[in-house]
């Protein structure tokens, strides 16, 4: 999956977050990151933990959107 943010200085503090609790996410350009979910049994387990996570990453990062794109 693919995440994309509104404020590219952010961009690594999300990654490093989603790496610490166990995702793979990597810088793929200055505003999106690719990201991997291990251990979920399926896609759609896959976009609702990726999607929990950045949720609670961004209760603490008020004003940064954070989109999602499950196909890319």
């Amino acid at each position: 999956m693919r995440i994309e943010i509104n404020k590219p200085e952010f961009l690594h503090d999300l990654c490093d977050y989603l790496s610490r609790h166990g995702f793979v996410a990597v810088r793929a350009s200055l505003e999106q990151a690719d990201v991997l979910v291990p251990d979920a049994g399926s896609d759609l387990a896959a976009l609702l933990l990726l999607k929990a996570r950045i949720r609670a990453w961004a209760a603490t990062h008020p004003g940064i959107d954070v989109r999602v794109d499950q196909y890319a």
